[in-house]
């Protein structure tokens, strides 16, 4: 089955063949299987497949569903190393008080295989700090950039303030409320993105791009890059 998208910042197209996206021109499109220029890099291809995966199991659900409980609590243990008990996780009070969106893409990159390299955490601050410090002293495999001057790419973590916080490219204090998900899809002007605790689930929501592929959106103020 085929199915296809465009980074038309590029001039690029992408296509789903037997699974796996490839870049194609888009005057090429007519003509996939002959001017196939090369996958997505593995890493990205599964974690992307992964995080749809992961969406596609709240389907009809949410956090304090008894059939995704334990999913959450999987997130919980095996991302950043919480032990949290079932009944505690279908509380909707304990979950008022207990945010799992960092849990979740921590969970994610540790399952798709980042290894050492990702700074796992239950606040999207630790691994974003830590992945601006690798880019700007170019150290590490995953690598936070100004998304002011950074566009988004399939598989790159996008990270915005949340709430109160004054978070900037410059500034991400350890205790900073924030939120990242995952970019899935690449469209003319937007891109999908997966992240958990999203609508008390695990969703897809779309960003807006502006015309120079850029995250048109004054929260969002880095991208993550993976080399993995």
């Amino acid at each position: 089955m085929t199915k296809g998208g465009t980074y038309w910042a590029l001039g690029l197209s992408t296509v789903v063949v037997g699974g796996v996206l490839y870049f194609v021109f888009k005057d090429k499109v007519d003509t996939l299987l002959g001017d196939v220029i090369k996958p997505l890099p593995k890493f990205q291809q599964t974690l992307i497949n992964q995080a749809n995966l992961e969406a596609d199991k709240f389907k009809g659900y949410n956090e304090i569903s008894p059939q995704t409980a334990a999913i959450i609590q999987q997130y919980w243990r095996d991302g950043v190393g919480y032990n949290y008990e079932l009944i505690d996780i279908e509380t909707p009070s304990w979950q008022n008080e207990h945010y799992w969106s960092a849990a979740f893409i921590s969970w994610l990159m540790k399952v798709v295989g980042a290894g050492n390299e990702f700074e796992y955490s239950e606040r999207h601050a630790t691994y974003v700090r830590d992945s601006i410090y690798n880019a700007n002293n170019e150290i590490g495999s995953v690598r936070g950039f100004d998304s002011e001057i950074t566009q988004p790419y399939y598989g790159d973590i996008v990270c915005k303030r949340r709430g109160s916080s004054n978070a900037t490219y410059g500034d991400v204090a350890t205790n900073d409320t924030l939120h990242c998900d995952i970019v899935t899809e690449i469209n003319e002007d937007s891109i999908t993105v997966i992240g958990g605790n999203v609508g008390n689930k695990v969703s897809r929501s779309e960003v807006s791009l502006n015309p120079s592929g850029y995250i048109d959106d004054e929260d969002y103020f880095v991208v993550i890059k993976t080399d993995i």
